[in-house]
């Protein structure tokens, strides 16, 4: 089965893209970094892809 490539900005496309790295993030968490930390990283390694606020939610959430 092939998926369709999701475009950014699209509805649903932020919500996928943190299902991609969510082990990550909370292996980050459990580590010991802040959200906001986990935020700046994945925006500074080019995986941002949601507000911050929209972020919050989906870790908290």
């Amino acid at each position: 089965m092939i998926l369709p490539i999701i475009q950014s900005g699209t509805f649903g496309a932020a919500h996928i893209e943190y299902r991609a790295c969510r082990e990550e993030v909370e292996k980050l968490l459990v580590g010991g970094y802040s959200v906001s930390v986990i935020y700046r990283y994945l925006k500074e390694t080019g995986r941002k892809f949601c507000g911050y606020s929209v972020f919050c939610d989906y870790v908290h959430g």
